[in-house]
């Protein structure tokens, strides 16, 4: 979810992702259902893993347009 919320990750791999692991909780087990989940993370991981080696120095260095508040508050120096 930090990859999504950072605008790295495309949501469609973080529900893919999510989807996956509860199911893998929750769902019952089969082989099928085992190909067709695995089939599914393997491409929203590759799809994450193929656009983050890909970003420039520029991408890894900017903060998110609508970043949370507080976090960008607290890495200001106090004095």
């Amino acid at each position: 979810m930090g990859l999504y919320r950072a605008r790295i990750a495309p949501l469609w791999a973080m529900l893919v992702v999510v989807a996956v692991a509860l199911g893998a909780v929750i769902g019952p087990g089969g082989r099928i259902l085992a190909v067709v989940s695995t089939t599914l993370l393997t491409l929203a991981l590759g799809g994450i893993g193929w656009r983050v080696p890909a970003m420039s120095d520029g991408d890894w260095e900017r903060l998110p347009e609508q970043g949370d508040k507080r976090l960008q508050a607290a890495s200001l120096p106090q004095h």
